[in-house]
């Protein structure tokens, strides 16, 4: 059986990840793939005990500590979903990974890189994925986009869309980090466009490298 592939959407608050994860579904099964989307955190029973945890807004969680509850979630999701869906050659479509914990917790909390690192690698059993769509937005653009994005959505805010612009900037010098670092798997999609040229974008990457 052919083994399934493992797509990862990643990048700031309000980059359009939702909207382009849910067309690229629908076009994957258009194309009889068998598909399902995994949201990070949450998705399992204890997922999503732990998600609630995280983005509450009630006390601020640590750095460590919200790092250690992300790849709790992580583990979870992998071993029961991640790794025997792949196996079963089904398309996952990722609503984040562990990418963010390195942008947001050790870019944006301080936290050590190696030890961060050997936590997820534990965590995910060294899956890597096989693409992912960096939703970028030029951060001098980032402020209002995320003001205009924000209030369209008409939800509220959860305790990382809440951080200052300087958390902000620090989370996106680590995702340029990844995108440089991962290039072999990583392409950048300039999210600042209409919906239907962003998804033009992927779909022309999904054609090329992944069907």
């Amino acid at each position: 059986m052919e083994k399934g592939k493992l797509i990862v959407f990643e990048g700031l608050e309000c980059c359009s990840k939702t909207t382009q994860i849910k067309k690229l579904k629908e076009y994957l099964e258009s194309k009889n793939k068998k598909v399902i989307v995994v949201r990070e955190p949450g998705q399992t029973i204890a997922g999503q005990q732990i998600r609630e945890i995280l983005i509450q807004t009630d006390y601020e969680l640590d750095p460590v500590t919200q790092m250690l509850l992300f790849n709790a979630c992580r583990s979870d999701i992998y071993k029961n979903i991640v790794k025997p869906e792949l196996e079963l050659g089904t398309y996952i479509i990722q609503d984040r990974c562990w990418w963010s914990t390195i942008g947001y917790q050790v870019f944006g909390g301080g936290l050590d890189f190696e030890k961060t690192q050997e936590v997820i690698n534990f965590a995910i059993n060294n899956i890597m994925p096989d693409l992912v769509f960096y939703m970028h937005i030029p951060f001098d653009k980032y402020p209002e986009t995320f003001k205009e994005r924000s209030k369209q959505r008409g939800e509220k805010l959860s305790s990382f869309e809440e951080k200052d612009m300087d958390y902000f900037s620090k989370v996106y010098k680590g995702y340029d980090y990844l995108s440089n670092k991962y290039s072999d798997i990583t392409v950048k999609i300039e999210s600042l466009k209409s919906i239907e040229d962003i998804f033009e974008d992927i779909k022309r990457v999904i054609d090329l490298r992944v069907n």
